[in-house]
């Protein structure tokens, strides 16, 4: 049922309810939690600030994560203009101007970037960039989908940090991350987590050259779920760890061979069980 009580939003934030085409407030939570628009200028975006300036205050705090970055729950504020933005009549003549919350936001967002890049934060978020001035921030990513077909691994795949978090209801997370592989996609650490001498421990850190169906591409790693040669560019001595079902733990090591002049390593990975391989330049 929906409510139009908002009383329980601090009068000094309602200057950023967000309201529906109807006119209502956009809730978050049906009936008592609502979302709020941050801009630069307004309350919200400032009550924002201050909390940053209260988490960063703490000595040990390196980094955050920017929980609905996408704002997900809202996509249009019929109650506000951003200029470019309209509702049209049938014969294209204009009925109202509305905003685009991507749009709207752009210049907060920004603002808050070069703020906790001033922090020296490493910056996490979840979902991708919906505007080409968001996704040149240095943000770092991730999926957050409900199936291997979901369309935020779609985006994932296209993503400039393509990782994902695990699935909510999942057979295992060895398989998650075997599947996201498939699609040139990672599997992030997060509730649901692999013990032992699993693959994320000598994935991560990776920086990400290019990914594809299978396998994705790093500076110094290539994580790859797929038989064939591999090697750097730079022909630096390789080896790989392998890794496999259900545990997604260390089984063995293949050491790379110099091959007509080139250092590569030979995989033969195993479907059946799983097998993905992590290939890496030896120290």
């Amino acid at each position: 049922m929906r409510t139009d009580d908002i009383s329980h939003v601090p009068d000094d934030l309602a200057d950023g309810i967000v309201k529906d085409i109807f006119g209502h407030p956009v809730d978050y939570r049906p009936g008592w939690l609502h979302v709020l628009l941050p801009l630069p200028n307004n309350s919200v975006g400032k009550r924002f600030r201050q909390n940053l300036d209260a988490y960063f205050a703490k000595p040990y705090i390196g980094g955050i994560f920017l929980d609905e970055w996408d704002h997900s729950r809202a996509r249009y504020d019929f109650s506000r203009s951003d200029g470019m933005t309209a509702r049209l009549n049938e014969d294209l003549s204009l009925k109202a101007k509305i905003g685009f919350i991507p749009l709207m936001v752009k210049d907060y967002q920004q603002q808050t970037i070069a703020y906790l890049q001033e922090k020296g934060a490493t910056i996490f978020a979840n979902q991708m960039d919906q505007t080409a001035a968001a996704q040149a921030l240095p943000v770092v990513h991730f999926a957050e989908p409900t199936q291997y077909e979901s369309y935020l691994l779609r985006s994932a795949q296209v993503a400039k940090t393509p990782l994902s978090l695990n699935l909510k209801r999942t057979v295992s997370v060895w398989t998650d991350v075997y599947e996201y592989l498939k699609g040139g996609v990672l599997l992030c650490f997060y509730a649901k987590r692999l013990y032992g001498d699993h693959l994320l421990k000598y994935l991560y850190p990776i920086k990400v050259l290019s990914a594809e169906a299978g396998c994705v591409m790093g500076e110094d790693k290539i994580v790859t779920l797929r038989s064939g040669d591999y090697s750097f560019q730079d022909n630096s001595p390789v080896e790989a760890l392998i890794f496999n079902a259900p545990k997604g733990t260390l089984s063995r090591r293949v050491s790379g061979k110099l091959v007509n002049g080139e250092n590569r390593v030979s995989l033969q990975l195993n479907v059946e069980e799983q097998e993905i391989a992590l290939v890496r330049k030896v120290q």
